[in-house]
């Protein structure tokens, strides 16, 4: 059975702190990596869901960081 998979938070759903996605584009990309991690996980691949997971929260603090230096400029 398949969660739904929302950007700023983990596998397990629970919020992360200061991530938002900066665009379209990192929101795909983060819900499709989420998307693997569980699926990963599921399959009994748990460290291979963790480095997963690990790119989606990278992806979304990139975007955060990207966002905050566009603002400032």
């Amino acid at each position: 059975m398949r969660r739904k998979i929302r950007p700023g938070h983990d596998l397990f759903g629970h919020p992360l702190p200061g991530t938002l996605p900066l665009s379209e584009e990192s929101d795909r990309l983060s819900r499709a990596l989420r998307g693997l991690s569980e699926d990963a996980f599921h399959h009994g691949y748990g460290q291979s869901a963790c480095l997963i997971e690990l790119a989606a929260n990278y992806i979304e603090m990139e975007s955060a960081r990207l966002d905050q230096l566009r603002r400032r400029r």
